[in-house]
């Protein structure tokens, strides 16, 4: 979310790279810092980074792309054979 805040409602999530680097409770808040690496015609890409008490826990590269329904889309999905 905090990444497809950054950018134009337009563009939809097209992949997304997520790592888990620290374990974290839910008794402290998670702040995430989000960094505009690109901003191309139709892609940009976005790096976000979890911190808790300033130290980074988790880190995500998501790409996003404009003109189709990324993620949602049926059509990135395999249909599954008849049995």
């Amino acid at each position: 979310m905090a990444a497809a805040r950054t950018v134009d409602p337009a563009y939809r999530v097209h992949s997304a790279h997520a790592y888990f680097l620290k374990s974290g409770t839910i008794a402290d808040p998670t702040d995430f810092a989000v960094d505009r690496i690109r901003d191309g015609r139709s892609f940009r890409t976005r790096r976000v980074t979890g911190l808790r008490g300033g130290e980074a826990i988790f880190t995500m590269m998501a790409s996003v792309h404009r003109g189709d329904d990324g993620f949602l889309s049926p059509g990135h999905h395999a249909h599954r054979p008849a049995p």
